[in-house]
């Protein structure tokens, strides 16, 4: 047999290029995987339904879900699950859990079971630094007897994760948590703040006292929760503290040390990562808790963990803690290292987080136009292309001294043999929510398409933007270095975020109705200057409006909480269960008949308004309101709204 490609679920080719096929797994190496069951859709005429469509077309979600609502969303068939357990012990595998609510079954086996089960010789691969991956050599089969209760199998395939590649940099002025709150003008913490903030880590780890060097008192109130998948259990998994230090001196004066190897250099990455990641949301955040979720690669450790978040946990009893109020996830690949099912599954399971009321913020990427991508094409970086994450792109300050004054462009760096930029494109996969219909973006040539299937337009990245060149101080093995990355941008949105909440006294949600709203120019500033063409498949430019570069802007923290506090006390009431009053804040625009208070209608009138203030081209935003609305209609929602003064 020919060295096989690693393929991800035999359909998908690593974006990996150094793993080396190593030969078949040992019939006894034992897996753990996830056996999933297809689920039911509301009828249109279910009470939730209403409040599903919105979220997906709109990005607005008038109430989370109650976790019996939440069950019933799910439409989780206990048949199949039954069907998928009796499966997994007649070809003698270990039943570890089952869950409605997931809608999964999950099973131990060893190798040689899962072959037979599933037709696949399962490989084994190995990346440089040693860590050790698998795949099977060709798509799993659906098993005649349960095709009706098996929708896909998560755990047969395991890659690593594709991380920037961080060369060292210097900085005569690295910026703390004080400018970057001054420059985007965060809000007050509250004396008695609600709500947590959950982190996802996929490697890695962290030195408590890395966290109290960067600021005393840091490493408190942080709670840690291990995750297993098919490829082992995640763990705080910081690199050596000696070999730390030495590395973390030699970067900070723009080297690395001697006789570095591969997998020393991943190991110092991954902890720079995970502590970037919970020192700049402790600078940001001093009074939040923090919930760490540590997982191994994988799309079942995607999988896991997001539900995990959720209070879901596989192999535990549901949780009974309060949900954190926003998730940080700085780790992502693009989206065609990911089978349709994968994609399909990590976006279901982070719609049921935003319909239990969380806000989940993803970065964009590192790698601009390309999203990361292993072959030359431009496409996007998920899961921050999920329509219902709020995907976060990178900026840098040209003067970092004077935080509150500096011009900030798209972020765009280029040392050694390392480009960098802020990801953004259309998602090859997820088709364009109504909610971005004042995108007028056209794609690059060569964008990345899931298939003859894939919508002709897509799902934009990213939404929204913050710092993320290489200009903020954190320290790692008791060295001050520099960070930054989307994946520094990212925690800086979700410590708002949580301090938005925190004075609101409730979750924020999904926030893509409100920030692309009619009113959403006053809390964002445009950046209309740079690029992310680091690539030779081409990028965007930035520009006025909303841009691939860095969405519709960076944060005016302060304005954004109270534009939220009127959008708030301003919520649809239910004059009828499918219809509601639609206000835009700050015109008084109020739509009080049933015909322009239906929510398909509301939501155009929200759109033309905010696409006559932003300038947006009429003809560009006509054309995809077509698509649910006659002409005729379209022109009396555009009068209307003119004559009510939105522009």
């Amino acid at each position: 047999m020919n060295d096989p490609d690693p393929r991800l679920d035999g359909t998908r080719q690593s974006n990996s290029p150094d793993l080396v096929h190593v030969g078949p797994l040992a019939e006894q190496d034992v897996l753990e995987v996830v056996l999933v069951a297809p689920r039911r859709r509301l009828p249109p005429d279910h009470p939730i339904h209403g409040l599903i469509i919105e979220l997906r077309e709109t990005g607005r979600l008038r109430r989370p879900l109650t976790p019996a609502e939440l069950l019933e969303v799910r439409g989780i068939d206990l048949g199949h699950l039954n069907a998928l357990r009796e499966f997994g012990e007649r070809n003698g595998f270990q039943i570890v859990d089952q869950s409605a609510m997931r809608g999964d079954v999950i099973v131990r086996a060893p190798a040689e079971a899962l072959n037979r089960a599933f037709g696949v010789s399962l490989q084994g691969f190995q990346d440089p630094t040693g860590r050790r991956f698998h795949s099977p050599d060709s798509a799993p089969s659906h098993p005649e007897e349960i095709q009706h209760a098996l929708r896909s199998v998560l755990g047969l395939h395991v890659q690593p994760h594709r991380r920037t590649v961080r060369q060292p940099v210097t900085s005569s002025q690295l910026v703390g948590p004080k400018a970057i709150e001054e420059r985007y003008r965060f809000p007050e913490t509250p004396d008695n703040p609600l709500g947590r903030i959950a982190v996802m880590e996929m490697a890695g780890g962290y030195y408590p006292e890395d966290l109290e060097r960067y600021l005393p008192g840091a490493s408190r109130n942080i709670q840690e929760f291990l995750v297993s998948g098919s490829n082992g259990q995640g763990a705080n998994n910081p690199m050596p503290r000696a070999r730390l230090q030495e590395f973390a001196a030699a970067w900070a004066m723009g080297t690395l040390p001697p006789n570095w190897t591969k997998e020393e250099f991943t190991d110092f990455v991954n902890t720079v990562e995970v502590t970037m990641d919970l020192e700049l949301i402790r600078g940001l955040a001093p009074a939040a808790p923090i919930d760490v979720y540590f997982a191994p690669p994988g799309t079942d450790s995607w999988w896991r963990s997001l539900w995990a978040v959720l209070g879901h946990p596989v192999g535990e009893p549901p949780t009974q803690r309060p949900l954190p109020s926003v998730l940080s996830i700085s780790w992502g690949d693009a989206e065609s290292a990911y089978s349709s099912h994968d994609l399909d599954l990590i976006d279901e399971a982070i719609q049921a987080l935003v319909l239990s009321g969380l806000t989940v913020c993803c970065s964009s990427g590192d790698h601009g136009s390309s999203g990361g991508a292993k072959a030359p094409a431009v496409q996007s970086h998920f899961p921050a292309s999920s329509p219902h994450a709020l995907a976060v792109g990178g900026t840098q300050w040209t003067d970092p001294a004077n935080p509150a004054s500096t011009p900030e462009t798209a972020w765009r760096t280029e040392f050694h043999d390392s480009k960098m930029a802020t990801g953004g494109g259309m998602s090859g996969f997820f088709a364009l929510p109504s909610y971005q219909h004042c995108v007028t973006e056209t794609p690059l040539p060569n964008t990345w398409k899931e298939g003859p299937s894939a919508p002709s337009s897509g799902r934009w990245i990213p939404d929204v933007a913050a710092l993320a060149d290489f200009q903020m101080r954190i320290v790692v093995g008791d060295h001050e270095i520099p960070g930054g990355g989307t994946s520094a941008a990212t925690p800086i949105w979700a410590a708002l975020i949580w301090r938005i909440a925190a004075n609101l006294g409730e979750p924020l949600g999904p926030l893509h109705h409100a920030l692309y709203g009619a009113q959403a120019g006053s809390v964002l500033t445009q950046i209309t200057e740079g690029s992310n063409d680091v690539t030779d498949v081409g990028g965007y430019n930035a520009h006025p409006g909303w841009n691939a570069c860095t969405g519709l802007g960076t944060p005016n923290g302060t304005a954004l909480l109270a534009y939220l506090e009127a959008l708030g006390n301003h919520r649809p009431v239910g004059l009828h269960p499918r219809f509601g009053a639609w206000i835009i804040p700050g015109e008084g625009l109020v739509l009080l008949s049933e015909r322009e208070n239906h929510i398909l209608y509301g939501e155009m009138y929200c759109t033309i308004a905010s696409a006559l203030q932003q300038g947006t081209q009429l003809d560009h935003l006509i054309g995809h309101l077509r698509h649910s609305f006659e002409e005729a209609e379209i022109a009396y929602a555009m009068d209307h709204v003119r004559s009510l003064g939105a522009m």
